[in-house]
């Protein structure tokens, strides 16, 4: 089919900045394209992924598959009333883009969630969060497609099983659905969440608390903290920040005392991967092309011409050693392919 690209180069579409390629390639802005496409047993039959701006993911190696990329663009607001307002938002969209919309619109919700880079279809997905925030709270649904019938379906907000950077389109329906579109429901009221940190300190340097000087507040922080993938290629935050029973905190505080930790629920307790990875001499750690950030070692980046392999393999050291000074394995938010 004229429309699938073959040996395709991924390099643009991945924000570690890897030089890999996909056996073929295939974009859609229209559902029956992909329906139609994917009744061809050859491709219906390949290992598929499916890929926004790859700001979430790593390959290992060339992808003997099918890449799909939904391109549906689109802001439009469907409903509003006294409280609240729907905004229908096309899964090809930045993400950072929309919440700019949202904060020029006094739409609330999703402010502290500016700079996220990526789409809004991978959104809900990864349930991105940040300062406090999770996407999930804002979602109303999520229309996507089955990759194996065609068949449109609308996901409520629980029906997506959202989790700590979890969803079920992550877990039970992983490379099943693709997302289309997906409706937020924000506030009309200021309804800020200033809890997590200094954040409202460092919205306070702008002036007055309001959502301009908040979307201004984070994407300052985000600057001093995360490198530009364009420069440096990464994909945020590598590791998930693990989450432990009571008994088990109680007893690494014992060894710590210093440990830092949120409350996660009235029973566990989430400790910040990053102190875990620091701690154990990580931090600004260089091995060739690839290291680990010096201001957030959270964040794995290429040092140029990396292999995704390498960085796998430099996760791999770091969590065994976390593992094995505290008992705590790590977990990891980027999708490894």
């Amino acid at each position: 089919m004229t429309y699938v690209k073959n040996n395709f180069p991924l390099l643009k579409l991945n924000t570690f900045n890897l030089n890999v390629t996909c056996m073929h390639f295939f974009e859609f802005s229209k559902s029956q394209l992909l329906i139609d496409l994917l009744k061809d047993s050859y491709y219906r039959n390949l290992p598929k992924v499916i890929l926004g701006n790859g700001s979430n993911i790593l390959f290992t190696k060339k992808f003997d598959g099918l890449v799909i990329r939904p391109v549906h663009k689109g802001i439009k607001i469907i409903e509003e009333n006294a409280d609240s307002v729907i905004v229908k938002v096309g899964s090809n969209e930045s993400w950072d883009d929309f919440t700019e919309f949202a904060a020029n619109k006094n739409f609330y919700g999703i402010e502290n969630l500016a700079g996220i880079p990526g789409t809004v279809g991978a959104a809900p997905i990864q349930n991105i969060g940040a300062y406090g925030q999770e996407v999930c709270s804002s979602i109303h649904f999520v229309s996507a497609i089955n990759i194996e019938t065609g068949e449109k379906k609308d996901f409520y907000q629980n029906d997506c099983e959202f989790g700590y950077r979890d969803s079920i389109f992550k877990s039970k329906y992983k490379n099943q659905y693709i997302i289309l579109t997906v409706h937020f429901k924000l506030s009309i009221n200021p309804d800020f969440n200033l809890s997590y940190g200094n954040l409202k300190e460092r919205v306070l340097e702008f002036g007055e608390i309001n959502i301009s000087n908040i979307r201004k507040a984070v994407l300052t922080i985000r600057k001093e903290k995360l490198p530009d993938y364009t420069h440096t290629g990464n994909a945020g935050s590598f590791f998930k920040n693990p989450v432990v029973d009571a008994p088990f905190f109680k007893s690494l505080q014992s060894q710590f005392p210093n440990i830092p930790f949120y409350l996660s629920d009235n029973t566990n307790y989430k400790i910040p991967a990053a102190w875990l990875i620091e701690k154990c001499g990580w931090k600004a750690y260089k091995d060739g092309t690839v290291g680990v950030y010096e201001k957030q070692p959270l964040i794995l980046i290429n040092l140029g011409n990396a292999k995704g392999q390498d960085i796998v393999d430099l996760a791999h050291k770091i969590s065994d050693s976390v593992k094995k000074r505290f008992g705590i394995k790590l977990q990891t938010e980027v999708n490894i392919i």
